[in-house]
């Protein structure tokens, strides 16, 4: 007897906008932001009807507290109830912190676009990873040989890192700055991509020794008139080879 085949579809829930708590290590209860949501998963026909429902039921279930580990952890064990194939979660928001510019004592609010990433393949468990990006301020905050060697403002880095340990995002806020203002205020004798490649390297290295992760990646992100440029490091090499059009055209020029 031949069995039949389960048929699956992709459903998706966006543009969710969810009250949440961010932990921080000045208050004990968090704080208070909105989270926008997005959920994309392959799931067997038979569990769409109820799919819907069941999501926002755990979104409005808030008789304890809602952080995003434990919002996540109910959508994981629901997914994995009706064995779904493949997931992506996203949780997208700002986190605020207030800094005081070196400069001038000045004292400012700024935003951090964050994101908590929940992900699952076929065959593969669910992963987690923050994701942070860090502003570099301008010309008040970090000295302006920094800037001309290291950065084109507005600049930021983008840190990510594996998500299961419960983190203080202001932890990998601090970390960085404090590698970019400390340790580089006097390193003006190296080239800029040598610069850009020691900072990302000691940072990487910085973040997985500080927060115990094997899994961490830094960017850096800089925004242009018309596009944005970054570079970040990778852990394999890979042997590029020109198209032939394109090598004989360089031979040529």
């Amino acid at each position: 007897m031949v069995k039949s085949k389960k048929q699956l579809i992709e459903v998706s829930i966006d543009g969710l906008d969810y009250p949440i708590k961010i932990g921080k290590k000045v208050t004990a209860e968090g704080d208070n932001t909105i989270t926008s949501i997005s959920i994309h998963a392959m799931i067997e026909k038979i569990y769409e009807k109820q799919f819907e429902e069941n999501i926002l039921y755990i979104l409005n279930d808030r008789d304890e507290y809602v952080g995003l580990q434990q919002l996540s952890n109910k959508m994981i064990t629901y997914l994995n109830s009706i064995n779904a194939r493949t997931a992506d979660i996203v949780f997208s928001f700002p986190f605020f912190i207030e800094k005081i510019l070196t400069a001038t004592q000045q004292r400012i609010l700024t935003k951090h676009t964050c994101q908590f990433k929940i992900s699952k393949s076929l065959n593969f468990d669910f992963t987690k990873k923050y994701i942070v990006e860090i502003p570099v301020i301008g010309a008040e905050y970090i000295p302006s040989e920094i800037q001309k060697e290291l950065f084109e403002i507005p600049a930021a880095l983008v840190v990510e890192m594996d998500g299961f340990d419960v983190f203080f995002i202001e932890d990998i806020i601090d970390l960085v700055e404090k590698r970019i203002y400390n340790e580089y205020s006097n390193s003006f004798s190296f080239e800029e991509k040598d610069l850009k490649i020691l900072l990302l390297e000691k940072l990487e290295n910085d973040l997985c020794k500080e927060f115990n992760t094997e899994n961490c990646s830094v960017k850096i992100l800089i925004r242009k008139g018309f596009y944005s440029y970054s570079t970040n490091l990778v852990s394999e090499i890979f042997k590029l080879i020109p198209s032939t059009e394109f090598a004989e055209e360089r031979s040529l020029s």
